[in-house]
């Protein structure tokens, strides 16, 4: 994704519908779509949206050739499920106000590292009802949450705008640990297991080179 906001959602057969994640600039949609005889679950855009789009089969010829980059794509498929997990512990044991106010900061820290975000403010293009899918909660239980974080003070909303007024004490509020973010690069421990393969499949491609010329 390089611009706009898009949800992974899944649906029971009567039309309920759980949000399993959102999708912002710099995420990857379907890495591992090649692994499946079909999707394990939707995408939808929830605003005009710019994709980067590649070939599924080119990743294997990336985990052959690239294991660098493939140790790289590997680690963001691992942060996403992190990030899932993360979504699972709010839905079982979060109360409505912890799990509304963790996932405001999660969004809040995910925006702020794609220059998303201004003096705390940003913008949040989805409806009380694709919140309420993503928190496991009704509508009227939502919009009853939000009011009680804007009359404490925390949050300010203005149509799709949100104003964070105070970050640490709502992280407090959602007991919101950003470490299964992940949000520094990935280990250099993995870097350096696969800078070994990488130099010698360079080294092998440029004797294949030297070769045929």
């Amino acid at each position: 994704m390089r611009e706009g906001w898009a949800i992974r959602h899944k649906a029971l057969p009567d039309g309920r519908r759980q949000v399993v994640n959102f999708v912002l600039p710099g995420d990857i949609i379907g890495m591992y779509c090649t692994l499946f005889e079909s999707a394990d679950h939707s995408v939808t855009t929830l605003t005009p949206v710019e994709v980067a789009s590649f070939p599924p089969e080119k990743i294997g010829e990336l985990f052959r050739s690239f294991p660098r980059l493939a140790a790289a794509l590997a680690w963001s498929g691992a942060r996403e499920e992190a990030i899932v997990a993360e979504r699972l512990l709010s839905l079982g044991r979060r109360t409505a106000l912890e799990r509304t106010a963790h996932l405001i900061v999660e969004l809040l820290r995910r925006l702020s590292i794609v220059n998303m975000v201004t003096d705390g403010h940003f913008v949040l293009p989805v409806t009380q009802e694709i919140l309420a899918d993503a928190l496991g909660l009704s509508i009227v239980h939502i919009n009853r949450t939000l009011r009680r974080l804007r009359d404490s003070g925390l949050i300010e909303l203005n149509g799709q705008r949100i104003t964070v007024n105070d970050v640490r004490q709502l992280a407090s509020v959602g007991q919101f640990d950003e470490l299964y973010l992940h949000l520094i690069r990935a280990p250099r421990r993995l870097e350096r297991a696969f800078s070994g393969a990488h130099h010698h499949n360079g080294a092998k491609m440029d004797s294949e080179i030297r070769s045929k010329a």
